[in-house]
């Protein structure tokens, strides 16, 4: 298969052509069409913890990196120790780390035992 590869590109280049373009379009189908087929939904039990970090059911599973990217980002606005000056919003933000903690957890636990690390 390489062989009769490497003797058409050669044959092009001493014509002084280029190869024509295959249609991508169909390629890009099927290639569609298996993302579509292995895509997986978010679970029934982890939509509200999705949903915590920013993700909406219908786009899909986002990635493990873009989940993480997320979580930290939303444990940094909420963080104790930047609710120094008042004990009562720190302790609401206390409250709402311990939360966004459990959620990660539940998610980085589903990720691990689908195999998308």
């Amino acid at each position: 298969m390489y062989d009769r590869m490497g003797d058409l590109l050669s044959e092009f280049l001493d014509n002084g052509q280029l190869p024509p373009e295959r249609k991508s379009s169909d390629a890009v189908t099927t290639e569609e069409t298996e993302r579509n087929e292995n895509r997986l939904e978010i679970p029934v039990h982890l939509c509200a913890d999705f949903a915590r970090l920013g993700f909406s059911s219908e786009s899909g599973v986002p990635s493990y990196s873009e989940c993480r990217r997320a979580y930290k980002k939303k444990l940094l606005q909420s963080h104790p120790d930047l609710k120094n000056d008042n004990p009562v919003l720190q302790k609401a933000a206390a409250k709402v780390t311990k939360d966004l903690l459990f959620v990660w957890q539940r998610i980085s636990a589903w990720y691990k035992e689908q195999c998308l690390l």
